[in-house]
């Protein structure tokens, strides 16, 4: 599952639009919707959504390219 993915299908989960999940993040709409159509975060927005899944940036990082789920 790569990133994108997970971010999405956990926004989804959570019943969240867009909007609610990326102010939760502290990120833009705009930011989140590249993210999930597989744009790679940059360091600090890679640090928030670290923070937001309790997990660090190594882990999410792995995951940007993973296409094996």
């Amino acid at each position: 599952m790569t990133l994108g993915e997970y971010v999405r299908n956990t926004r989804k989960d959570l019943a969240l639009t867009q909007v609610e999940f990326a102010s939760k993040v502290k990120i833009t709409p705009v930011r989140l919707s590249q993210i999930e159509n597989g744009a790679m975060p940059g360091a600090k927005v890679l640090r928030l959504l670290a923070k937001y899944f309790k997990t660090d940036t190594a882990t999410l990082r792995a995951m940007v390219n993973d296409k094996s789920l």
